[in-house]
């Protein structure tokens, strides 16, 4: 029992690690080919990776989770695994190969075909991978993962950076995405130290096939669903149009992923403990959804306040096209945190049958929303994703009601709060921002310093129990240490 604890301690570091360090370098190389390289060049990356994130599922899902979750694993298991996957992985490279000319000439982009014949080498490399990665996982050799993903952040950064200051344009970002997976692979190949072995069995392929066949449509039906949005505006509209929709993503989304993911792994344990306990679980879901909140609350509406500036700074002005889509994300991410918190309360009591049930309206009403804001203007479909995520919420409050007694208003006020306090200072930093003159850069700091103090002060003065609630867990780490 103690070397089970041990392991599962040092696989959360290592892999907390391991997000941490990637996410960094990621984000500081992804601002830098941000500067260097035309939004029409990753309109074209955005997607060849939508494509490519969909096929990629036939390698990553279904057998490689089959291969952890089975109770007895052996050599016949992993070979078996490994030579269906590659050879299927050849299959489907094959047909890319065929139809990438069509789905070019389907989005008027020529350079398309070329890319994506390229790019698509990833996907037999990912069953090698998936592989690799399930035996990582299941032997618990979590510090294979951190070595492999930072060596392949940092070796294909260099080589994304380098060429794109070489004007190298698209094929920067190819060749860094193509290079990340490779160098994976191969620190893994000789890190890890397995090897298949020249054996393979049917009989064990259709075993492994029960299981993983569920976890296959489940994962595919997830992706296709996140980037059909991405699919659809490439299709209707312009790569460039697509690069300011997908960039005005991306980063109040980083944001918001981190904090939420954070939280979340610290409180889910113990709600599960306490999952008899329906009066704690509602106290440790209210406690979830107030802190996300309010940790998430001034970030999202500084950077809607500051979108401009920021933009302008990180990423040049060519890049100016995204500030709404980042204003209307940041929007739809304030109410982010109690969906989340809802979601582990559920979760945590044993009712995965009630996540399907919240999921597939909310799924079908996007889709549909989807298909009528196509034709209006990209803009129209980014604005349509509050209206989304506000019917998930009532739809998620409607459980929550029900099973843990966390109703609609107990739902609301967790965040409305805090987004009050956290619209007030957005006023104040606007305004003391217009009335300054002085450089971007210098402004920015400025304004940053001053919604830290502001919403601070408002916190001491309502009394916001967030506030006191983190102060006092630094004050007793602080007394522990």
């Amino acid at each position: 029992m103690k070397n089970s604890k041990n392991d599962v301690v040092k696989g959360l570091f290592w892999t907390l690690s391991e997000r941490f360090m990637s996410q960094i370098v990621s984000v500081f190389v992804t601002i830098v080919l941000t500067r260097l390289i035309a939004p029409s060049d990753y309109g074209v990356i955005s997607i060849v990776t939508v494509i490519i994130a969909i096929l990629n599922v036939f390698m990553t899902s279904g057998f490689s989770a089959s291969l952890i979750q089975q109770d007895k694993i052996d050599e016949i298991d992993y070979s078996t695994v490994l030579y269906f996957s590659i050879a299927f992985g050849l299959f489907i490279y094959i047909l890319v190969f065929i139809f990438s000319p069509l789905l070019a000439e389907f989005y008027q982009l020529p350079q398309l075909d070329l890319v994506l014949k390229i790019l698509a080498v990833k996907i037999p490399l990912s069953a090698l991978n998936s592989v690799q990665q399930a035996y990582v996982s299941r032997n618990m050799l979590f510090q294979k993962f951190f070595v492999s993903t930072v060596s392949a952040t940092l070796v294909s950064g260099v080589i994304g950076v380098t060429l794109a200051y070489s004007n190298f344009g698209v094929w920067s970002l190819v060749a860094q995405d193509l290079s990340n997976v490779i160098t994976i692979t191969l620190v893994l190949w000789f890190s890890v130290g397995w090897r298949p072995t020249l054996q393979f069995s049917f009989l064990r392929l259709k075993k492994l096939y029960g299981f993983g066949i569920k976890i296959f449509f489940q994962t595919l039906f997830n992706t296709i669903y996140v980037n059909i949005r991405s699919l659809l505006i490439g299709g209707f509209y312009s790569a460039t149009d697509l690069a300011y929709y997908t960039k005005g993503n991306q980063y109040p989304n980083l944001i918001v992923t981190n904090i939420d993911t954070a939280v979340s792994k610290t409180m889910f344990p113990v709600m599960s403990r306490e999952q008899d306990n329906f009066d704690r679980v509602k106290s440790l879901t209210r406690r979830i959804a107030q802190t996300s909140s309010y940790i998430m609350s001034p970030i999202l509406v500084g950077f809607f306040v500051c979108a401009e500036t920021i933009v302008s700074i990180v990423m040049t002005d060519k890049w100016l096209p995204s500030v709404p889509y980042i204003r209307i994300i940041c929007i739809c991410l304030l109410i982010r945190a109690s969906q989340t918190a809802i979601l582990q309360a559920i979760k945590s009591i044993g009712r995965s049958d009630i996540v399907l049930k919240m999921d597939i309206p909310v799924r079908v009403f996007a889709l549909l929303l989807l298909l009528f804001t196509i034709r209006l203007g990209v803009i129209y479909i980014a604005i349509s994703e509050i209206v989304v995520e506000t019917l998930a919420l009532l739809i998620y409050s409607y459980y929550s009601s029900k099973l843990i007694s966390y109703n609609y208003f107990e739902v609301f006020s967790d965040f409305i709060k805090n987004v009050f306090m956290a619209t007030i200072m957005g006023l104040v930093v606007y305004f003391a921002g217009a009335c300054i003159s002085i450089t971007p850069f210098i402004n920015l700091v400025f304004q940053i310093i001053l919604g830290v103090v502001v919403y601070i002060s408002l916190s001491i003065i309502s009394k916001n129990e967030s506030w006191i609630y983190i102060m006092n867990g630094l004050i007793k780490r602080g007394d522990s240490l």
